[in-house]
């Protein structure tokens, strides 16, 4: 992901909240998310807190930037080049890929927002089922996401968590319908 260690894209406030933290919580994590950030300030060599990434990972991105002299690298971009992505989609009629949630925060180097890029150079439609869609999540359709499918699109939040199976596979059906309406 290419969120910073603090501020209001940086780590804390953007990914303790996916977690269940309130904003009290929030609060006192960006407090000590600070306080890191200033200690790992006193050994780089620039300024960390408008890094990239850097709160990769709670904000290991940027530890690794500053103890191990790391390069700062997309993993969803490392992981389709190991795994040869876009040869293996050169042929596909379609993608499909999953998040739990998409919303704003999916299109900021996350799985489904790398797959997007490799699709949308490939010419190739990308879908996405998703557990539910968040604020923002229409900015994946920009990226280069087709259609988004929710399970919760159709079906109550309460009704995903308790019937996942047969919530996922009415969705799914809907998602294959759609893309393959001759089949």
């Amino acid at each position: 992901v290419d969120n910073t260690l603090c501020g209001v894209e940086g780590a804390t406030h953007v990914f303790s909240p996916q977690k269940g933290a309130d904003p009290d919580m929030v609060a006192a994590l960006e407090h000590g998310m600070l306080n890191y950030q200033r200690v790992l300030s006193e050994f780089a060599v620039s300024d960390i807190s408008t890094i990239a990434g850097g709160g990769a990972a709670g904000g290991l991105g940027a530890a690794l930037l500053v103890f191990a002299k790391a390069e700062m690298r997309s993993g969803i971009e490392m992981l389709l080049d190991v795994t040869q992505f876009d040869k293996k989609i050169s042929a596909a009629d379609a993608v499909i890929t999953g998040e739990g949630r998409a919303d704003a925060q999916s299109a900021h180097g996350k799985v489904i927002w790398g797959i997007a890029q490799r699709c949308k150079r490939a010419g190739v439609p990308l879908y996405a089922l998703v557990g539910s869609k968040g604020d923002g999540a229409e900015r994946l359709l920009d990226t280069g996401v087709r259609k988004i499918f929710a399970l919760t699109d159709d079906h109550s939040i309460e009704k995903a968590l308790t019937e996942p199976r047969e919530t996922y596979l009415a969705t799914a059906k809907q998602m294959f319908r759609e893309i393959f309406p001759e089949g």
